[in-house]
């Protein structure tokens, strides 16, 4: 989550229970994160394992799938209102709505007609879910007017998304849903279970490692004390796969899988309150120098629809700034939006430099791909600043949105990273999110109604009323009043 934390401490293999506060302590973001994290995992936990990987409540079980039939089409679906939980994640349909109308896919009936396989297809529909953060940017309702306009934002808030997906061909597969005609909701899971061994199984990992600028003890004031970073600040630096797919052979920079990277952990935003061709009008500026734009940073150009579809566009960069009037000039003109759906900037601290160099020689900085963003190689230690650096493993296949968080410290003049059991120097790491949750739905025929693949559960209630015993009549009878 791109939010303005100093670190992310939670990890389940520790089996954390809480985090217990001492007296005259200094209490820190991530403790308090910590412990929220820690009760959502143990509440989720316990809620996968009672119900399952997936099932709804019996009188409330949501996500229903209802083709139209006045007049028939298989154009369009209803998606039932109600709960579904999906690895014990909640996800809550409050209302009837179709696969066109749903809330968080922001679809076009005609831009993306291609996400509804054609009334010539048998198609699975599926439940796709996952955490997200939603700041003050998005959701005005979370700032505190009180503390003025100019004031900074305070909390920001986690949220269970969900999405409604149709696909004729599960990815990987090379079975045609169309073509399952005998046995179907048996072979329809086992594609389904195939597909999510796959995905099981791909993986991306990341390692990093640190070394101090070679003047630090020497020169320790060289860095001026608004410098954004030059070793002698913490920062929680934030490494995000922006284009994904798997390293290819070829040496063209198309297509490959791409990354970027950030200080403060992608938390530097800027809500946007116009866009003129390729200028761009903010609606507020950084609170200071270290926390604005400059002349050449590289952007991302984000709205609501944007962060939930999980597809990258190009970088954009910085060429012209009217501070006066908030006017930004990009490098390309940023697609059309609307002010509802909460355009803002999101900056990112890359800086290309040479190729990477082949594995065992000197550390080498990253190239610019197509997209501005920087290409992705493994088994190469990459620069990013003031010793900061990562290697990709080999062999990763990398979705865009996969993230890795890397605190890293002054003190120690290091990051924070786990360290190989064998003594081999940094570990490999997964990617810290974003995790994605699914559950089938329905799988709906050429011909004939939907074939309802959720799951459901009952409340594990009785009543606690003790029955009398076979003898109490005969007792209440002796003890009558006047006996």
């Amino acid at each position: 989550m791109h939010g303005d934390f100093s670190r992310s401490t939670f990890d389940r293999r520790k089996h954390y229970s809480g985090v217990l506060a001492q007296q005259g302590r200094v209490t820190l973001d991530a403790d308090l994160n910590e412990q929220a994290a820690i009760q959502q995992h143990l509440l989720r936990m316990f809620v996968a394992d009672v119900v399952g990987p997936h099932a709804g409540p019996e009188g409330a079980v949501g996500f229903a799938v209802t083709l139209p039939s006045n007049p028939p089409s298989r154009n369009d679906f209803t998606i039932g209102k109600g709960r579904y939980y999906v690895d014990g994640l909640p996800a809550e349909n409050d209302e009837d709505t179709t696969f066109w109308t749903q809330p968080e896919r922001y679809l076009d009936q005609v831009v993306d007609a291609g996400e509804l396989p054609g009334s010539e297809k048998a198609f699975l529909v599926y439940l796709k879910v996952w955490d997200r953060m939603v700041t003050a940017v998005q959701d005005s309702d979370l700032r505190e007017v009180a503390l003025g306009d100019l004031a900074p934002d305070t909390a920001v808030r986690g949220k269970v998304s969900w999405q409604v997906i149709a696909t004729s061909q599960l990815p990987g597969s090379t079975t045609d849903l169309t073509t399952i005609t005998e046995n179907v909701r048996g072979k329809v899971l086992e594609e389904w279970k195939a597909w999510r061994d796959r995905d099981t199984a791909l993986y991306r990992r990341l390692k990093v490692s640190a070394k101090t600028p070679s003047d630090a003890k020497e020169s320790p004031c060289n860095a001026a004390p608004d410098a954004r970073y030059r070793g002698l600040e913490n920062q929680l630096y934030r490494v995000e796969v922006h284009r994904g797919g798997v390293i290819g052979n070829t040496d063209t920079t198309t297509n490959k899988p791409t990354f970027t990277w950030s200080r403060d952990n992608g938390s530097v935003v800027f809500p946007v309150a116009a866009v003129a061709d390729k200028k761009v009008r903010l609606a507020s500026a950084g609170r200071d120098h270290k926390l604005d734009l400059d002349v050449g940073d590289w952007v991302e150009f984000v709205d609501d629809a944007y962060a939930v579809r999980g597809k990258s566009e190009p970088l954009l960069q910085v060429e012209e700034i009217d501070a006066e009037r908030q006017w930004i000039t990009l490098s390309a003109a940023p697609r059309t939006t609307r002010r509802t759906l909460h355009p803002f900037l999101r900056r990112w601290d890359q800086r290309p430099e040479a190729p990477p160099k082949p594995a065992g020689t000197s550390d080498s900085g990253a190239i610019l791909a197509d997209d501005n963003a920087l290409i992705l190689v493994e088994d190469k230690w990459i620069d990013l600043e003031d010793g900061i650096r990562i290697m990709f493993e080999p062999g990763g296949s990398y979705t865009t949105g996969d993230y890795w968080l890397i605190p890293a410290r002054t003190l120690p003049g290091d990051a924070q990273w786990p360290q190989d059991p064998s003594g081999k120097g940094p570990a490999y790491v997964p990617a810290h999110g974003v995790t994605y949750h699914y559950a089938p739905l329905a799988f709906v025929p050429k011909s004939g109604d939907p074939l309802d693949l959720r799951m459901r559960f009952k409340p594990q209630v009785e009543d606690v009323t003790p029955e009398a015993p076979a003898d109490e009549p005969a007792k209440r009878a002796r003890k009558q009043p006047g006996s």
